[in-house]
């Protein structure tokens, strides 16, 4: 992964490339974001370890998510039921539904809520650009 923006200020160049994304959410929600937390370039590649990554809030303090998938790819995003409540491992996970990484796609979620990704088996890469924020 790369992080590009993190704890209000850019981490990389590519913070800069990426403010149309940030310009497009706002013009998107009808307000500035109040926070911009972090944004991140995940990549994961197909490996020997299938199925998904372990079930994950972003932060522990309250915001939003929003993913956006870079390319079509196999492996999913998994989203769950519960959500963080101050305990950081919740003893079973249910499953709220599953999203497939279609580029150009972007989801917008509750950062509360438990989410997984999935490992690639059929494509070679899975990128996904992710940001956090919040919004007053």
């Amino acid at each position: 992964y790369h992080v590009a923006f993190r704890d209000g200020k850019p981490e990389s160049h590519l913070s800069y490339a990426l403010r149309p994304m940030i310009y497009a959410l706002e013009d998107s929600l009808e307000k500035p974001l109040s926070d911009l937390s972090r944004i991140r370039i995940g990549l994961t590649k197909p490996s020997w370890f299938s199925g998904y990554h372990a079930p994950h809030v972003d932060f522990y303090a309250s915001h939003t998510t929003l993913l956006y998938y870079v390319n079509d790819s196999d492996g999913d995003t998994v989203f769950y039921n519960e959500k963080f409540q101050g305990d950081t491992s919740p003893s079973k996970f249910t499953v709220q539904k599953k999203v497939s990484p279609k580029k150009g796609k972007a989801v917008i979620f509750d950062g509360d809520h438990y989410h997984s990704s999935g490992i690639p088996k059929n494509t070679l890469r899975r990128v996904v650009i992710n940001i956090n924020y919040r919004v007053d």
